[in-house]
């Protein structure tokens, strides 16, 4: 039996010396996560999800970091939660759009808004939510 103990030891050193970084194709950074689109759940980007989730919260952060939408555009209330949690819109220019991101259907998250109406009132023909 101790040399089982010993072997679990072992075991466990090895599972703690094997890290994400041992797995080069497991690393996702932080633009191709912001513009993810789920195969499984037809292609929606985090956007489309924040709309059918009706999350304004949600929608404003992903624009602020994964949009070119004009930051005069944003409420100051976003700026001041975004600044809170130490986040800050990098560089986008040359990047996707999250706003120009389609669904499996062809659908932006503009269209899904415009199906759901509620909180998205008002957020259609803005340019906010599509490009």
């Amino acid at each position: 039996m101790l040399l089982s103990d010993e072997v679990e030891e072992d075991d466990e050193d090895e599972d703690e010396e094997m890290g994400d970084s041992d797995q080069p194709g497991k690393e996702v950074g932080a633009d191709r996560m912001l513009r993810y689109q789920d195969p499984i759940g037809d292609m929606q980007s985090g956007l489309h999800a924040a709309v059918h989730a009706q999350s304004r919260e949600v929608a404003w952060l992903l624009l602020l970091l994964a949009s070119n939408l004009d930051l005069t555009e944003f409420p100051a209330l976003v700026f001041q939660e975004a600044a809170s949690k130490g986040i800050m819109r990098g560089l986008t220019e040359d990047k996707v759009d999250i706003r120009s991101l389609r669904d499996a259907d062809g659908k932006t998250a503009e269209d899904i808004a415009r199906e759901i109406g509620g909180v998205w009132h008002g957020w259609e023909g803005t340019g906010r939510l599509a490009i």
